[in-house]
């Protein structure tokens, strides 16, 4: 599912850089399990923290974006809320490609800068677990920088 959504939006145009998100939508764990690891091993927590990192490129000129960090990649719909700067993204978070959780967001992109709000439902499952043992919702905030968004 994932390369079919990868290879449709690959081959209606070349991708191109949209933003770095210096938060990233997902896994909306921030506040949650990467900020405490701090005070419990300060390595492990900028590690944590460094993972949230993951620069985006637009798949052709639709709404599909592909976002990689070292600890996840995500395939995200974006779509614009009639003429305005803001949008609606949702998106499927993998974990080497495994799929993990899913997000949905509300974004606004003033300027430069792009700030999301949203959930983020994950399964904590992956290759070594692949049956999902506690399903989690938290919350989501994101923040990214790239080029203006283009006039709709």
């Amino acid at each position: 599912m994932i390369g079919l959504l990868v290879a449709v939006g690959v081959g209606s145009a070349a991708p191109r850089f949209d933003r770095v998100d210096l938060l990233a939508e997902s896994p909306g764990r921030l506040f949650t399990e990467d900020l405490p690891a701090f005070a419990l091993a300060p390595g492990a927590g900028a590690a944590r923290v460094l993972g949230q990192v993951q620069p985006v490129w637009a798949l052709g000129e639709g709404p599909l974006r592909l976002a990689v960090s070292l600890r996840r990649q995500d395939v995200r719909v974006e779509m614009p809320l009639s003429a305005s700067r803001w949008s609606v993204s949702a998106g499927l978070s993998t974990r080497l490609l495994y799929p993990e959780g899913l997000s949905l967001t509300v974004a606004a992109r003033p300027g430069r800068w792009r700030i999301a709000a949203g959930a983020h439902l994950g399964t904590g499952a992956g290759w070594a677990r692949p049956r999902p043992e506690v399903l989690r919702l938290g919350p989501v905030l994101a923040v990214g920088l790239g080029a203006p968004a283009a006039p709709r």
